[in-house]
């Protein structure tokens, strides 16, 4: 089950930000104390952050927050679900979040250690399980797990696609591992996020650490990761099958050299 956090409301970003480094069109504008930890153990490590509506929320290695965000200068913890895993990118439609499991649990992190059952939203979570959990945030102040799929290598990010003509949210998946180079696609039924389910393996010629998707009259998606990138084409009416453009290393550059991660890819 989810827990709300304690932590002191959000106070004015000129108390804590106004001579960080930042560029000239960036200001801040609020802040949220938080603790260290929400647990006896180690800091939380944040990770990705997804916004719909109101509300920011934001991974991390022991489960995902959710941030009031209506009034800028001044935003406001909501709740917060734990989830272990590690890593815990997150992805937002509507009332449905997908976050990220990174590593078989129990997952090689401090806060899980190998002698006790890794657990999610207050749920065991299987030995060996990495992926994707779903769940409903109709509720902000108390999350729901109501879903999970398992991927052969985990969930380092993840990325949205809403394919609405189908009625579901495609998430491309990306495992960040060597011994699975690509991408997985799972989907979760917009009006029934509990039935989410693996779709299929969309190989790359490396591994892909970080895939960025745009739609539109682009309708381009490209992973990046190891030596170089990977790039597809997407079909509006086909958006579970993308069609390979080609992949690149960037070491074939003249002016680059010796890139082993590629991180990012849009």
């Amino acid at each position: 089950m989810a827990f709300a956090m304690l932590v002191a409301l959000g106070v004015p970003a000129s108390a804590h930000h106004e001579n960080d480094p930042r560029t000239k069109n960036l200001h801040p504008m609020g802040h949220i104390e938080e603790p260290a930890s929400l647990f006896f153990g180690p800091p939380t490590v944040h990770t990705d952050i997804a916004f719909w509506g109101n509300y920011a929320i934001q991974g991390n290695w022991l489960g995902f927050n959710i941030r009031d965000i209506s009034a800028p200068g001044n935003p406001k913890p909501v709740s917060f679900t734990s989830c272990e895993g590690n890593q815990g990118d997150v992805v937002v439609w509507e009332n449905i979040v997908v976050r990220s499991w990174n590593s078989p649990a129990p997952a090689d992190d401090p806060a899980t250690p190998e002698d006790e059952t890794a657990m999610c939203d207050g749920e065991p979570v299987p030995a060996g399980f990495e992926g994707l959990h779903v769940f409903d945030i109709s509720d902000v102040n108390d999350p729901v797990l109501v879903g999970s799929v398992e991927t052969e290598c985990g969930s380092h990010t993840a990325s949205g696609v809403p394919d609405l003509d189908n009625g579901r949210l495609l998430v491309y998946n990306t495992p960040s591992s060597g011994a699975c180079p690509g991408i997985d696609i799972v989907e979760v039924p917009l009006d029934a996020p509990e039935n989410a389910a693996y779709v299929r393996f969309e190989a790359a010629e490396r591994p892909c650490h970080d895939t960025g998707v745009i739609l539109g009259d682009a309708m381009t998606a490209a992973c990046a990761g190891g030596n170089g990138f990977t790039v597809w084409d997407l079909d509006a009416a086909n958006l579970e099958d993308p069609e390979f453009r080609y992949s690149k290393d960037v070491n074939d550059e003249p002016e680059i050299s010796n890139v082993t991660i590629g991180h990012s890819a849009g």
